[in-house]
């Protein structure tokens, strides 16, 4: 495996090395959840960071279980994934709630000027996404496919495809099981379950010669 090497954005190595990915479709994105943070949805709300997220669930979760400062501050603590755990069982927070704050969130997602054009301006093959918001295909020619895909195909790759590795909001809206890989458990489920997509990404990683990172990658794990 080769070492990884960095480039300061203005560097003339990393321009042209780009210029040379771009012209043999040898980079693909893997788009952070970052990238969509504070675009406006549908219901006229921002969609939030994975602090933000974090701290809305633990707030739902709080106030459901009545409880003391104390038990909150421990909440706090604990990672993303953890307080997924918790937010997503019905048992902590009744499904009318999650499913309106989920909406609010992420429905309806619409990116600023310069996110559409590094969307639509640049002949992507296809992108992989970690955002559940569905703020790149509403601005984009690119097709959704979603986790837990048994029969997913390489032959995907030869469209425009946008691989949402951690689910998407439609989906959600209108399924009772969820698709969304939030929780601990569904991180765990979906290295087996998840499978089909996973592989696609494996493969790029040793068949393209660069994976591009774009923005705010969040430890959410």
């Amino acid at each position: 495996m080769s070492s990884i090497e960095y480039y300061n954005h203005d560097d003339e190595s990393a321009l042209n090395l780009l210029a040379d990915c771009f012209k043999n479709n040898n980079l693909i994105p893997i788009i952070g959840s970052g990238f969509t943070v504070g675009c406006k949805t549908k219901k006229n709300k921002l969609v939030p960071s994975g602090e933000q997220f974090k701290s809305k669930m633990i707030d739902f979760i709080s106030k459901q279980r009545n409880m003391d400062a104390d038990k909150v501050k421990k909440l706090e603590g604990k990672k993303f994934s953890e307080i997924s755990d918790l937010f997503f069982d019905d048992k902590w927070v009744e499904p009318s709630t999650r499913k309106k704050y989920l909406e609010e969130s992420f429905d309806g997602a619409i990116l600023d000027k310069s996110k559409k054009s590094f969307i639509n301006d640049i002949r992507w093959p296809y992108i992989y996404t970690l955002n559940a918001d569905d703020a790149i295909e509403s601005c984009s020619h690119y097709i959704t496919v979603l986790p837990y895909d048994s029969s997913l195909s390489l032959d995907s790759k030869k469209h425009p495809t946008l691989y949402k590795i951690h689910g998407d909001i439609q989906y959600e809206l209108r399924h009772e099981v969820s698709r969304l890989i939030f929780k601990k458990s569904d991180y765990l489920a979906s290295i087996d379950a998840n499978k089909a997509m996973l592989e696609l990404l494996q493969l790029d990683f040793k068949e393209k010669l660069y994976i591009l990172d774009v923005v705010y990658m969040t430890n959410w794990i």
